[in-house]
């Protein structure tokens, strides 16, 4: 009977049991999806191995830029729907996920770009100097543009007024 007054005390307006199966949650989910992201790698770089196109490859790149930071945070967001929460821990959270989410679309977004300048330097073959160079500037513009793009939207997110920018 000791064992299940302990699990119904209330912590910051949850009960034991409720945080206890958030990090059953928490880890579940991040297990899995860690495994899933492996078995992808896995077995779409098996299959982009044997093929002779190259944007198969793009799927093997962006499922590799995936960070674990981000699979944690998509967990931390699934476990939280379990607690009961504050709107001000809410906020954070929500926050918190945005700026998580900015900064995997950047890695992703960053992989795209220099997979687009990769494919066209490929095509282009025996290019001068010249035109390598210039596609190569445009795939940093691009990498620039994204970075600075991904900024102002995160503080949009943070509630601060960005029209100007």
């Amino acid at each position: 009977m000791l064992e299940i007054e302990f699990l119904d005390r209330v912590w910051y307006a949850n009960t034991l049991r409720q945080w206890l199966i958030a990090l059953a949650v928490l880890g579940g989910v991040f297990v899995t999806l860690s495994l899933l992201r492996r078995v992808l790698l896995r077995r779409l770089g098996v299959l982009a191995a044997r093929s002779s196109t190259r944007v198969d490859d793009i799927g093997v790149d962006l499922v590799r830029r995936t960070r674990a930071y981000f699979l944690f945070a998509v967990a931390l967001f699934a476990a939280s729907r379990v607690l009961v929460l504050t709107e001000q821990a809410r906020g954070v959270l929500q926050l918190l996920m945005m700026g998580v989410v900015l900064l995997q679309a950047g890695r992703w977004g960053n992989g795209l770009i220099a997979f687009g300048v990769e494919q066209y330097l490929r095509r282009s073959g025996d290019a001068d100097g010249g035109a390598r160079a210039t596609v190569q500037a445009v795939g940093y513009a691009a990498r620039f543009a994204l970075w600075a793009i991904l900024p102002v939207t995160a503080l949009g997110a943070f509630g601060i007024d960005v029209t100007a920018l």
